[in-house]
């Protein structure tokens, strides 16, 4: 399941940061192609990860099922933290917005 990303994202005055959607349990990147484009659309830098997969879960243990966020919150918050300091250092900006 891949993640999302504005090709050639350039920050503006008027959107100065990135935004990164950030998907909910049992969920993926992909939840967010339909929100996505419109917010392109208006200008935002788009990103969006795959986060918290477990493959020690016995239903979960294929990740091309698109199953994730599955994993224990702490895992989860550092691979987030980890997605977001590569965004920034991408974009060069201080922060990003993030939606979930």
């Amino acid at each position: 399941v891949p993640e999302i990303r504005t090709p050639g994202c350039k920050l503006t005055k008027q959107h100065p940061y990135p935004v990164v959607l950030v998907h909910g349990t049992w969920a993926n990147a992909q939840k967010w192609e339909d929100r996505a484009p419109f917010l392109q659309q208006q200008g935002y830098c788009i990103f969006a990860m795959n986060y918290g997969f477990d493959a020690r879960s016995a239903i979960y243990h294929n990740a091309k099922a698109g199953k994730f966020a599955t994993n224990n919150i702490y895992s989860s918050a550092i691979e987030l933290n980890n997605y977001v300091n590569k965004v920034l250092k991408l974009t060069g900006a201080k922060k990003v917005d993030l939606i979930g």
